[in-house]
């Protein structure tokens, strides 16, 4: 046994001797050795082993990014490796905090380049403290400290800068009493390699000698996710689960109940986009009352809008069938499909709209029958057109009357306006036959007056008021009176025009006068024409 026991202790003293194993207290020390053995080296993780394997063991993997090369197992018996990883080298991305501090630095009215870490005293030239960048990243979030003010009217502002140029992040201590700045606001981008400085320009006559301390986040510090690479500058990345994998959006990609909102300088230019770009929801008989809202019906081919609180179509105009300039627009229904079409003609003219002798309103017409609308000596006439009774809103028309006997001699015409359902006149218009406003005529039927040029609409009444001179003829005139539908009507029916007879002349009146009503609607044929 003894034989045994110093064959040992002379080996394990043999080997302490040339340098290889050294036990000093209880511990294996391989600080005296000139190298250690590597531990496991395989070329990728594929070929590390996968079992007979215990916690703890260590290997390299040579095809990982330098600095992330060690795989460490937590299995027994079934391996189970884990990568340890960091911030890595190469162009990998960043992470930590850069720090600077120095003590009584000069810092009189001039222009300083401080470096972004340790303590070196502040150089007057860039290039004898700028340093490389060890890693790709994002700088934010500096704060800078003093330990003393710098004066009144006294000001420094630092800046971060990169490779010679002044960058977005940047803050400012001015003043007596301030000692600190931030800027928590702005960042910028940094490549692996590119020189950075922290510059400092002060202003005034500073005669203190402070501490200044300057910290910054180099890159992110709380990444808890695992990011992709998109390999597409400008890509999206998104959380497509609760858990830390980050996907890369592609071409194309859905939102399920998310919603993609904007602020109020927000913007989505789609300027860019082939004119398929933009569509609107395609939904079987869409419709929509939120105000903004666009939606296609596609069992009805109509678009619809939200607006006022009520569902609205969007007239269709097809492209085939362009408008010509100054052509009525005519409303089509085909197979529920609402498009607005070219009449192929203006208003008012062929196919455009109301032919000529056609009524731009939809009272009942005056007939040549035997109702007792005469005797109109030293008579006005008073007929009331509604704009609301109106098909159209003209700017230029004429009246049609209907004389069934007598030679009329007419002592003046005159359109006097009043806002609908008032009898105050705001606008008198004269109105002429042949060019004259008191005519005499000869021949009873129709008789059209000239063309008047007043732009009509549904916020007013026209009276045309027709006033008959004091002379014997007049009471022999008789005219036609209105068609009763129905059974009868009265005044204020929108089917038949209202009106009435008053004793004198009534064309330059203020305020539509109280009139003698007939049993019928007299003289005016039914409304307005072209």
């Amino acid at each position: 046994m003894r034989t045994v026991a110093g064959f040992l202790l002379f080996c394990v003293s043999a080997f302490a001797q040339t340098g290889g194993l050294n036990i000093v207290g209880g511990k294996i020390d391989f600080s005296q050795a000139p190298h250690t053995a590597t531990v496991k080296v395989v070329a990728t993780a594929g070929a590390l082993p996968a079992s007979g394997c215990s916690p703890g063991e260590l290997a390299v993997v040579s095809a990982a990014t330098l600095g992330q090369q060690i795989y460490q197992n937590s299995g027994t018996g079934t391996c189970v490796w884990t990568q340890q990883l960091n911030s890595g080298g190469g162009s990998g991305g960043g992470g930590g905090i850069t720090m600077y501090s120095g003590s009584g630095i000069t810092v009189a009215a001039g222009t300083y380049y401080i470096p972004v870490g340790g303590g070196a005293s502040p150089s007057a030239t860039e290039a004898n403290v700028d340093i490389d960048s060890p890693a790709s990243a994002t700088i934010t979030n500096m704060f800078v400290q003093i330990n003393v003010a710098l004066g009144t009217g006294n000001t420094g502002v630092f800046t971060f800068r990169k490779n010679g140029a002044s960058q977005s992040v940047t803050c400012t201590i001015s003043g007596s009493s301030a000692t600190s700045c931030s800027d928590t606001t702005h960042s910028f981008a940094v490549s692996q390699g590119d020189l950075l400085t922290v510059q400092l320009v002060t202003t005034g006559t500073i005669v203190v000698t402070p501490n200044i301390l300057i910290a910054a986040q180099f890159g992110n510090i709380t990444q808890t996710g695992t990011v992709n690479n998109c390999a597409t500058a400008g890509s999206i990345a998104y959380y497509s689960s609760t858990g830390t994998a980050v996907n890369c959006i592609g071409a194309d990609f859905t939102f399920g109940s998310d919603t993609i909102a904007a602020g109020a300088s927000g913007k989505l230019d789609m300027s860019a986009a082939p004119v398929t770009g933009l569509r609107a929801p395609n939904v079987a008989g869409a419709s929509t009352t939120t105000a903004g809202t666009v939606a296609y019906d596609t069992t009805n081919k109509n678009i619809h809008t939200g607006a006022n609180g009520v569902d609205n179509f969007v007239a269709l105009i097809p492209s085939a069938s362009p408008p010509s300039n100054g052509n009525c627009a005519k409303f089509t229904v085909t197979s529920s499909t609402v498009t607005v079409v070219d009449a192929g003609a203006p208003c008012g003219t062929g196919t455009g709209g109301l032919l000529s002798g056609a009524m731009f309103t939809t009272f009942n017409p005056v007939v040549n029958t035997a109702a007792a609308c005469n005797n109109f000596q030293n008579t006005s006439s008073l007929t009331a057109l509604n704009g609301l009774g109106f098909a159209q809103y003209p700017t230029s028309w004429k009246v049609r009357m209907l004389f069934k006997a007598g030679s009329p001699v007419i002592g003046g015409m005159k359109i006097l306006a009043t806002l609908t359902g008032s009898s105050t006149v705001t606008s008198s218009t004269t109105v002429q036959i042949g060019g004259i406003s008191n005519p005499t005529l000869t021949t009873p039927g129709l008789v059209d007056t000239d063309a008047i040029s007043l732009t009509t609409d549904d916020l007013h009444d026209y009276w045309f008021v027709i006033y008959f001179t004091n002379v014997a003829a007049n009471a022999s005139v008789n005219a036609g009176a209105t068609l009763v539908l129905n059974g009868g009507a009265t005044t204020t029916d929108m089917r038949r025009l209202s009106g009435g007879v008053t004793a004198g002349d009534q064309t330059g009146v203020s305020t539509i006068p109280s009139l003698t009503y007939g049993t019928y609607g007299c003289l005016v044929a039914g409304g307005i024409i072209p």
